[in-house]
């Protein structure tokens, strides 16, 4: 069985940035962006996705950490 999971916090530490700047980078709400950070949302549409991996220059296979369980 796999786990799969977001990286967000990792990268925002890894580029220096908060929540308040990640917000305003990928032009997500400031809610938004704090939810995803702190792995609070279980789903995420391919739209979000995408203004995150825009917002932070990252492709999809860097926003997620796969690992077995």
């Amino acid at each position: 069985m796999i786990k799969v999971e977001l990286r967000i916090n990792e990268i925002l530490e890894e580029k220096g940035l908060n929540v308040a700047e990640f917000s305003e980078k990928s032009g997500l709400a400031y809610k938004t962006a704090a939810d995803i950070a702190k792995n609070r949302r279980d789903r995420i549409g391919l739209d979000t996705l995408t203004s995150i991996c825009n917002g932070l220059s990252v492709t999809p296979a860097e926003l997620f950490k796969v690992t077995e369980v």
